[in-house]
């Protein structure tokens, strides 16, 4: 099982951090509206306190609402924003390190190793299948009356 495809509930479980949401939501919509990977790189370094897991599960949990909302092309452009937050988090996990070090080598190998753009791409793909599948099940309906901490609108 691919680290971004985890079961639902592992990511509902983990409360969306309040603060950051708060003081930077307007922010992170924005990275999430990014598609070029210069512009995402470039504005992570402007905003590395943004590369986080925090980040990562409110763009899920985005793309999930987008979805409910049958605003399908604008929540592939978020999916595709958090698995790009995902797999940054992933990198420092395993090298050890704090994710703000290391989202450049994301960039550098997304854009120049064939394979790892592959991996990319597979990740994505099945992180858009499964919201879609998600958000047209019965649990998806009773997670939207609870409060995720997040402002689909």
């Amino acid at each position: 099982q691919s680290f971004i495809n985890q079961k639902r509930k592992e990511i509902e479980d983990e409360t969306v951090s309040e603060p950051l949401m708060q003081k930077h939501e307007q922010k992170i919509r924005h990275f999430g509206m990014l598609s070029r990977w210069d512009d995402s790189q470039r504005f992570l370094s402007d905003h590395p306190y943004l590369v986080c897991e925090e980040t990562s599960r409110y763009l899920m949990l985005w793309c999930f609402h987008l979805e409910a909302e049958q605003k399908r092309a604008l929540m592939e452009q978020v999916a595709h924003q958090a698995v790009v937050m995902q797999f940054i988090i992933e990198i420092a996990k395993s090298c050890n390190v704090d994710p703000r070090g290391c989202f450049r080598l994301f960039f550098q190998k997304a854009k120049v190793r064939e394979g790892y753009f592959e991996a990319f791409k597979n990740e994505l793909e099945a992180f858009k299948t499964r919201v879609r599948i998600w958000s047209q099940s019965h649990g998806f309906q009773t997670m939207l009356l609870h409060d995720l901490n997040i402002n689909p609108g």
